[in-house]
């Protein structure tokens, strides 16, 4: 079998040897006619023949007619693609007060494609480019969208011709004019190459370079006379086996024809992308696991569709860009923290991680830049960062001193300055090769928004940062072409011009393919139906698609297949019409594994074995905090004590919008410890008149208004704190009525410190508040201001979630040396204020039943709270003795809300338990 060389190069060879320039649709073409044509080379060294994509030809073309100083080309500029997105988004912006947007950007960009779409399939070119758009776009009466188009295109049109630039497809109308009239001579020796079915402009374009001298038009894939199409079907249940299948199908033609080329096409989302490329790495390349930085890619493509700006390391410089005086989000801030590319990282990295979970519990979703530098400045404290605080308050100063209007170029030198001054990018990208070219991509954007100067004019360092982040969103990650990859992975448009020994249509179901229409907004749609605009009509892209399928058949030289999968969550897909002349596969079992190839490789060596400890016994000395949840926890899950209370592990808090719960449950426990240090009787309570308590009230909410003021000053705005005043207040009145409705009560402490002991475990608590009953036993009552709490009758589970009334009625009752016959909850919220608990008698509310007249209670409180003090002390033993399995009580509910499954990593536990099930049941 002849071996394929993407592009059928071999028929090209000798017009490349004569000096030819080969036009072709793109540049992934272009690069697979380039490396095939290496391959035909004898020597080491040659010179690069003439190849080009055809934008790229028309604009060198453009711009060498106009160093002739022939018109019009002398006198206009040639927009490249980003500087017109701009143009458009400046037109748009001006524009909003009359016609306001949501997202400026997304009209911008699809205001810019409808235009392009105008001029290649709508557009006759019978005028002058200032008044074409008014000829054939007249007004639309009822369609505000394209009235709104209209006008746009013709401030465009105004815009390039007082600015003296051109559009690439303006540019391509009056080149193809240029050379109707004969006032330009097509130039002579071009090859055109697999140019299908082009839009209108550019047919007509390469009708008129083919009549040239010598020039010719070739297409690459086997005459459509004859041909059959025809392949293997493949269905699979989900699209991980339709991936490994295709993996283990490449890589077994690979191994046995390494001359070979082979195909992969595929058009899904970018998370399929990410599966797909890691199961093909796992196959071709599995010892990438210990490297992947330094991995090649497992099959050569075109440039991605990430945008530069999602990419880490220049991600991290944008947010650096965007530290300023102003508002700023705290998530970025602490992923900022943690990056290594910032000032002294080595030196302050354990203080930055301390400052991260300070942040984290002391900040609500936005920040300033002062008060971050006020924290980070605090001396003889863990999260204290003088270096990076240093580069900070510098970094402030520069910007402070930057604030007029300067010029693109001017900008784009102060960005890096910004970026020297916080030691972006640090040692280690510098000396990363990955990311050695990702910088490289860094500074020819930072380039190209500095040659934009002459077009955007004087900006303000808000807008010039705007623009250029615009400029890292729109532009793609280039991916290194490597031609000693065997593998290929196109989409099916793209496919269309390159030559396979063998390929695999991947994901071609139903929804996938043809895509689903997406038309212009901006555009008439009978308009673009009846020019067959891709894109315009369901029918419309299912014929692109059939024309794009049969190129692509006709382009492989061996085998051809096709697949789909099934099912994707509640979605349920067929296979696609493409592949209705396909034969149906042999069903193939899909093999899985719980480890990679890497792992399974080595699996089979010696492996050794070590005596284990049954447990991780508390060591003497070790006095592990925490309170009450030491043993709620324990009983929950012993690792998430373990990990918790002796590991000291937490998850990182995440931000909120304004204040967060724990700043507003501590803010109602100030208020309620001062409220009931001064009522301290249900005889006070029922005595005060309504304007005293309101006083009070007041009082003892303006203390916890302090506290926040002190600890957010920021967020703590004369407004913010009207309404948590009167959030309080009503909290604070609410339940001091429910409180009227109790029996006779004394309170006796309030915040009082006590200690449960046993064995060598001390556990420290504070109960919110004590009260002395009628008939003079004590109840033990905790401020909770959620909307739930614990059931009562949970306490009855072999291992209750929460035994917080258990251990505050054991350690109250030895510490004050008193009887405790009431542990309650008093629920403060705004939806649900009441009491929650047990009691031994009907003394503390009427919502509270004694515990013998509770049908799930079958025992009195003596024998409860006997029964109780046995199982603190079993989960004491526990806890002491290291008994640290992995085991949570009430399987995944007790998961939900832990958020230490990265630690104890359970969720990788459950293939192997559900095998080993499987196992035994065979």
């Amino acid at each position: 079998m002849s071996t394929a060389q993407e592009t059928g190069i071999a028929s090209l060879i000798p017009y490349l040897e004569q000096g030819y320039c080969v036009l072709v649709p793109n540049q992934r073409i272009r690069d697979a006619v380039l490396s095939g044509y290496g391959k035909h080379q004898p020597d080491n060294c040659w010179v690069t023949p003439d190849v080009n994509a055809i934008d790229i030809w028309i604009a060198d073309f453009w711009q060498r007619l106009g160093s002739r100083g022939r018109d019009p080309f002398a006198g206009q500029r040639l927009l490249g693609s980003n500087e017109e997105t701009f143009l458009w988004l400046e037109i748009i912006e001006q524009s909003q007060q009359d016609n306001p947007l949501l997202n400026t950007g997304e009209a911008a960009a699809s205001a810019q494609r409808a235009y392009r779409l105008f001029r290649l399939w709508l557009d006759r070119h019978d005028g002058e480019i200032s008044d074409a758009t008014a000829v054939t776009l007249p007004p639309a009466a009822g369609v505000p969208e394209l009235n709104q188009f209209r006008d746009w295109a013709r401030q465009f049109l105004e815009m390039c011709r007082s600015r003296q630039v051109v559009s690439l497809a303006d540019a391509t109308g009056i080149l193809l004019r240029a050379l109707e009239s004969a006032s330009v001579s097509p130039p002579e020796r071009i090859i055109l190459v697999n140019f299908y079915q082009p839009p209108p402009l550019y047919a007509r374009l390469f009708n008129l370079l083919s009549r040239g001298q010598h020039n010719q038009v070739i297409e690459t894939a086997r005459p459509a006379t004859g041909f059959i199409l025809s392949g293997l079907i493949h269905c699979f249940d989900n699209f991980e086996n339709e991936c490994q299948a295709c993996a283990d199908w490449a890589a077994r033609l690979a191994g046995a024809h390494p001359e070979q080329q082979i195909g992969i096409v595929f058009d899904g989302n970018h998370d399929q992308l990410r599966t797909l490329e890691r199961i093909f790495r796992d196959v071709f390349q599995p010892f990438s696991l210990l490297d992947p930085a330094s991995a090649p890619a497992p099959f050569k493509r075109s440039n991605g569709e990430t945008a530069i700006s999602d990419c880490g390391l220049i991600s991290e410089a944008l947010l650096i860009l965007n530290l300023d005086d102003g508002e700023l989000d705290s998530a970025d801030v602490c992923r900022l923290l943690q990056s290594p590319g910032l000032v002294a990282w080595e030196e302050e990295r354990e203080a930055r991680i301390h400052l991260e979970t300070q942040l984290r519990d002391n900040l609500s979703s936005n920040c300033s830049l002062s008060q971050l530098l006020r924290i980070m400045s605090r001396e003889h404290r863990p999260y204290h960062c003088p270096r990076l605080s240093a580069a900070l308050l510098q970094l402030g100063n520069q910007i402070r001193a930057n604030r007029r209007p300067r010029s693109a170029a001017e900008w784009a030198d102060f960005f890096n300055r910004q970026l020297e001054t916080l030691g972006w990018p640090g040692t280690a990208a510098v000396e990363d090769r990955q990311q050695q070219d990702l910088l490289k991509q860094w500074q020819r954007t930072l380039a190209e928004f500095a040659a934009m100067s002459a077009l955007l004019g004087p900006m303000d360092r808000g807008r010039a940062l705007s623009r250029f982040r615009a400029l890292c969103q729109v532009t793609r990650l280039r991916i290194h072409y490597d031609p000693k990859c065997q593998v290929s992975l196109v989409g099916l448009n793209d496919a269309a011009g390159l030559e396979f020994d063998h390929a695999w249509c991947l994901n071609f179901s139903d929804q996938v393919q043809p895509p689903a229409p997406q038309p212009s907004p901006f555009l008439l749609h009978s308009a673009q139906q009846q020019a067959r605009i891709p894109g315009s009509h369901a029918r419309i892209q299912l014929e692109y698609a059939r024309q794009a399928f049969d190129i692509l058949a006709r382009s492989v030289a061996g085998e051809l297949h096709g697949s789909f999968h099934t099912r994707d969550g509640d979605e349920q897909f067929r296979a696609s019409s493409l592949l209705d002349s396909f034969a149906a596969a042999p069903i193939t079992a899909v093999t899985h594994s719980f480890l990679n190839r890497m792992a399974l490789s080595l699996a089979g060596r010696p492996i050794g074995t070590a005596p284990s400890e049954p447990g991780l016994p508390l060591s003497a000395g070790e006095q592990p905090g925490g309170g009450q949840a030491l043993l709620s926890d324990q009983s929950s899950c012993p690792f998430r004590a373990f990990a918790s209370h002796r590991l000291r592990a937490r998850p990182l808090e995440t931000f909120d919008s304004g204040l967060n719960a724990r700043a507003r449950g501590t803010a109602l426990h100030i208020a309620l410890e001062q409220l009931f240090s001064q009522l301290q009787s249900l005889a006070q309570l029922r005595a005060i008149s309504a304007t005293d308590r309101d006083g009070l009230v007041g009082h003892c909410v303006g203390q916890a208004l302090e506290f926040l003021s002190r600890r957010f000053p920021e967020l703590m705005t004369p407004r913010f704190s009207a309404i948590e005043r009167d959030r309080l207040g009503a909290l604070l009145t609410g339940y001091l009525e429910l409180e009227k409705q109790r029996g006779d009560f004394q309170v006796i402490a309030t915040e009082q410190e006590v200690t449960w002991h046993y064995r060598d475990l001390q556990i420290a608590l504070k109960i919110d508040r004590v009260d002395r009953l009628a008939d003079g036993t004590l109840a033990v009552i905790d401020y909770k201001t959620g909307r739930t709490t614990p059931r009562p009758a949970s306490l009855l589970e072999p291992r209750p979630e929460s035994l917080q009334l258990p251990v505050y009625q054991a350690a109250a009752s030895i510490e004050l040396d008193e009887t405790v016959e009431a542990v309650v909850i008093a629920r403060l919220h705004v939806a649900n204020t009441g009491y929650a608990g047990l009691s031994a008698t009907d003394g503390f509310h009427s919502d509270l039943k004694p515990v013998q007249e509770l049908k799930d209670f079958q025992q009195d409180w003596e024998s409860l709270t006997a029964d109780w003090t046995r199982r603190l002390e079993q989960f004491a033993d526990e806890f002491i003795d290291g008994v640290i399995r992995v085991d949570p009580a009430h399987g995944t509910n007790t998961c939900r809300y832990c958020r230490l499954q990265p630690l104890c990593r359970i969720h990788e536990l459950e293939p192997l338990q559900e095998l080993s099930a499987d196992e035994g049941r065979e």
